[in-house]
């Protein structure tokens, strides 16, 4: 299966999966490739096969085969796009049409899902993204962002809400139903992936991607480029700061998928 497509929901380490996963090679150049398109489109457009393929292209790799990222908060709205009048009225048949659409035209996927076991640490690293505009750092300290934020993480911590953070973690445990929904229902098996594995037991884990996809490991593993926005130091004090905001009025939630 050297196709691959990777399912997750915002920030939970799947831009180092794709990396990853492109960079062992024979598995495509996973990537949000459709998502610039489903923002930008104009009127009605559809995603027809030949724009489908156009779109897929970057995901390419030099044996042909295709990486895709799909996430949860946008797959509903993408499927129906793509499949038209085709399109189950329900969400999650309507994604997984889609996905199955997808290995028929491009023959099977490896499946895998991300997921971060914190989801506290999940909903702060959306919430700084917000804030200040930065998505990732390379291995080398250097700053990825995508746009001017308002801030930085500091001036974010002076002024959090944690009420802002537990909607971002109902959010998050929508689409992590959804996921799991939608797994049940794929043709495709899906391959769990820790993000707290990916990041203690790099090789360890990557090893089961590679035996999922079929593939062998590679005899040397590339270097690893990128690395956590949110420090462990930093992470923390927003945990205290939470735990005084929740406090202060005798508040206690428990957030599940």
């Amino acid at each position: 299966m050297p196709n691959t497509l990777i399912l997750a929901t915002q920030r939970t380490g799947s831009t180092l999966l794709c990396s990853e996963l492109a960079d062992i090679g024979g598995l495509g150049a996973p990537g949000e490739h459709l998502l610039d398109w489903l923002r930008n489109r104009g009127g009605q457009e559809t995603l027809t096969p030949d724009r489908l393929d156009a779109l897929l292209a970057p995901g390419r790799d030099g044996d042909g085969n295709v990486g895709l990222k799909l996430m949860a908060d946008y797959l509903p709205a993408l499927a129906e796009l793509a499949l038209g009048e085709r399109a189950p009225q329900d969400p999650v048949a309507a994604g997984a049409a889609f996905i199955d659409s997808l290995a028929e035209r491009y023959g099977p996927f490896a499946v895998f899902r991300i997921d971060r076991e914190d989801r506290f640490d999940q909903a702060l690293s959306r919430y700084l993204a917000v804030y200040t505009g930065v998505y990732f750092r390379t291995a080398d300290g250097e700053i990825t962002q995508q746009f001017a934020g308002q801030c930085s993480a500091e001036a974010a911590l002076e002024c959090f809400d944690v009420w802002a953070l537990d909607r971002l973690m109902t959010e998050i445990c929508a689409e992590l139903r959804y996921l799991d929904q939608l797994g049940t229902r794929l043709r495709q098996p899906v391959h769990p992936v820790p993000y707290e594995a990916l990041c203690e037991r790099r090789e360890e884990t990557l090893a089961l991607a590679c035996a999922h996809a079929g593939i062998a490991p590679p005899a040397t593993w590339p270097r690893r480029w990128m690395r956590k926005v949110v420090d462990p130091e930093l992470g923390e004090r927003f945990r205290r700061e939470a735990a005084r905001q929740r406090a202060a009025v005798g508040y206690v939630r428990r957030f599940s998928a």
